[in-house]
């Protein structure tokens, strides 16, 4: 009889249990979830999302004070560079190595054709985020 009575006890706690999750579960969800739905995208969130070639020309024109002409040629360069990069990246005719190679030749080549371009002021404040790997 002991066991039907804990039996008993039992349901009530878990029908109770069940309808405060149904009654909060989804205010807390909504608490927890990093994104809530239709709220403007978050810096972080923002972080994660691959740079574009103009978004590249922009940070560069910002923290180097590019001029017009310097942005325009900084673009070509790094257009160019995505397309080697493209290129070299789905090559199937070639080794990983290699790929990883001549992905690593686009980037160095980048950062010098940019190096050349810039003032000697400039060049104190140019660090390349990725820095090129030596052969």
């Amino acid at each position: 009889m002991a066991k039907s009575r804990t039996a008993i006890g039992i349901v009530p706690a878990i029908v109770a249990s069940a309808v405060l999750w149904f009654a909060v579960g989804d205010s807390v969800c909504a608490q927890t979830d990093p994104i809530p739905r239709g709220a403007p995208r978050s810096l972080a969130h923002d972080l994660r999302r691959v740079m574009t070639v103009d978004d590249r020309v922009q940070r560069l024109s910002v923290d180097l004070h590019l001029t017009a002409n310097q942005q325009r040629e900084v673009r070509v360069i790094l257009e160019r560079r995505q397309a080697q990069v493209m290129e070299a990246r789905f090559a199937q005719s070639v080794t990983a190595v290699d790929r990883l190679r001549r992905m690593q030749d686009a980037d160095r080549e980048s950062v010098e054709r940019i190096k050349a371009l810039l003032s000697s002021e400039q060049l104190q404040l140019y660090t390349p985020k990725r820095p090129a790997a030596d052969h």
